[in-house]
Order: C-alpha cells, then structure tokens, then sequence
C-alpha cells in the first residue's frame, strides 16, 4: 500500500524513498557523508548547505526549494538516521524500511 503525500517530511515521496531503499551511510567528517546506494554508487552530502552530488539533487540545483524544503532522498536519509526527521509516520504503515536506518536510529 502507497503511502498519500503529505506536508509531513517522513511522508513524501522522497523520505519514502530514503527510508524504503537500501542505502548505507558514512560519516566522514562533521556534517559531511558518503552514501551508497543498492546499485554501488556513492554521493556526498554536505549538511551544512545542505547539497548532495547525486543526480537529483544536481539537476534540480537552479530551482528554488533544492529538491524541496528537506532536500534528496539522500539528504533525508543521512537527516533520519541522525534523528532529524521522525520516522514514526513510516512506522505505523506497512512499509518495509531498511534495517541499516533501523539500525542507525536504534543508536541515535
């Protein structure tokens, strides 16, 4: 079952994404990340802009929301595990989420 986008930022179609697909984090540096996705390729997200170097968030890089108030899935993902954004919403769907989030805020 799809989940209906919301203003909720757990919600949109984008947080489902960063919290659904396989997608594992390294923090390198202070607000700096490298995240790699299932098929292997790896991007740098920035939070201090906040910016990433995945395509989306690139192609998008001349608009005036950056991908929308809360940035790429990748972006999302890196602010999730480091508890920015609730997931409780995505919690009470049946969603699979991806154990690596799971676990990352499991520490948070």
């Amino acid at each position: 079952m799809a989940v209906a986008p919301t203003s909720t930022p757990a919600t949109t179609r984008r947080s489902v994404a960063a919290a659904t697909e396989y997608i594992a984090t390294c923090r390198v540096a202070p607000q700096l990340y490298e995240v790699v996705n299932d098929s292997g390729d790896t991007y740098v997200v920035d939070l201090r802009e906040p910016a990433c170097t995945c395509p989306d968030y690139e192609y998008r890089a001349d608009s005036d929301d950056r991908v929308g108030e809360h940035g790429c899935k990748h972006i999302r993902r890196v602010r999730m595990e480091r508890g920015e954004i609730d997931i409780a919403p995505l919690r009470e769907t049946n969603l699979r989420l991806d154990p690596l989030l799971l676990e990352a805020i499991a520490d948070v």
